[in-house]
């Protein structure tokens, strides 16, 4: 299953519709073998039934919102389904479900490789030519989410688009690559193959330009370097880290204009990650303590302070769970931080809830297998065939 999904996962956001895509395709496969997984080896545990019951609390309160409508309740319910899924996910891997299953750790190295080295060329080719206003990636007409996000024409003549990969916007290649990478760490020092891959999903980040991504990747790498106690490494990355960012913010010139857009409050991206979410939360429990449905925040109103139009979501994945469903929303984020409670569990946490506004998607759910599910069996020593 881990080597189908790694395959198909750079082909996620393409599809007929929302439900007709490879992003659903891989939840229905994902989710089954999760579910068999469980069927072979006994029951969940009564920690996760106290969560379903906060789980239907927490649709029970959509019910109860003025102006709630059919697609709301839609919303919701695949929402909360994603939410279920993604913490029966950690569940697994706590209890070590998954890694119990026959992996040929070969295979996947084989698989990752040729996904990691061609995502990687891919990124490298969109940066010559989209410096030069070619677009040159997956059809537009075929992407059913991230649509907003694909450079236009106008995008491509007058502004710097970055790459993207087989994605719809460069955060979406970032994540994706790190992902993959905490799918790996185990593995990256065991064989000069692993690093081969470790190095091209490093160089897709990098590429990418995306500060978040770049931000997560030097912490991540300093909580792995940590915990194997590599301290030199640690010191030596730190260093590059430090003097990297120095060295981009003084002599790069769209870093130190981005850099100083962020400390002015001008910033379109770090607003509606950061900044907009924690305005938007207390005025929208303050106007509703169960919180809205999306829709009709957008007619809640813009947020002038921030320049954010109110038909605009704020995209931060994790403070979206609040305003949709206020206090219950709150708790639910308690429970996921338990779930995820561990320095590298909490930094796949961190990295998936910020990179957009949606957390509780279909997408999401095959990014949190891919990165749970290779993590477990590529650290266990109970694999398949030998390398």
């Amino acid at each position: 299953m881990l080597p189908l999904l790694i395959v198909l996962s750079p082909f996620m956001q393409i599809g007929l519709t929302y439900y007709l895509s490879v992003h659903a395709l891989l939840m229905v496969l994902s989710t089954g073998y999760l579910v068999r997984c469980f069927t072979r080896t006994g029951g969940v545990g009564i920690g996760f039934g106290w969560f379903l019951l906060l789980v239907g609390f927490m649709f029970s309160s959509i019910l109860f919102v003025d102006g709630v409508r059919t697609e709301d309740l839609l919303r919701g319910g695949r929402e909360l389904l994603s939410l279920i899924v993604i913490v029966l996910w950690c569940v697994a891997v706590r209890t070590q479900v998954v890694s119990l299953e026959r992996v040929s750790v070969t295979l996947v190295r084989q698989v990752l490789l040729l996904v990691s080295t061609l995502m990687f060329f891919l990124s490298l080719i969109q940066t010559v030519f989209l410096s030069r206003g070619v677009y040159v990636g997956l059809s537009q007409d075929w992407f059913v989410i991230n649509t907003a996000t694909l450079p236009s024409y106008l995008d491509l003549m007058y502004s710097r688009i970055r790459p993207m990969g087989t994605f719809g916007e460069p955060s979406y290649l970032s994540a994706f690559s790190l992902i993959l990478l905490f799918a790996i760490r185990e593995r990256i020092f065991s064989d000069r193959r692993w690093a081969v891959i470790a190095l091209c999903l490093t160089f897709c980040v990098l590429l990418s330009r995306s500060f978040s991504g770049i931000f997560w990747l030097a912490l991540g790498s300093c909580l792995y370097l940590f915990r194997i106690r590599a301290y030199k490494a640690l010191i030596w990355i730190g260093g590059l880290a430090l003097v990297g960012t120095f060295a981009s913010v003084l002599f790069v010139p769209e870093v130190w204009g981005r850099a100083m857009s962020i400390l002015s409050g001008n910033d379109p991206s770090f607003n509606i990650r950061i900044l907009a979410p924690l305005h938007a939360v207390p005025a929208i429990l303050a106007y509703d303590p169960f919180g809205i449905p999306p829709r009709l925040f957008h007619e809640f109103g813009g947020l002038a302070n921030f320049s954010i139009s109110d038909t605009v979501l704020v995209q931060n994945g994790l403070l979206n769970i609040v305003i949709t469903y206020g206090v219950l929303g709150i708790a639910c984020l308690v429970a996921l931080l338990y779930f995820f409670r561990g320095g590298e569990y909490f930094w796949l946490l961190m990295v998936l809830g910020f990179q957009n506004g949606s957390f509780l998607s279909f997408d999401k759910v095959v990014m949190v297998a891919i990165a749970l599910m290779g993590a477990s069996v590529l650290s266990s020593n109970r694999v398949g065939r030998a390398e």
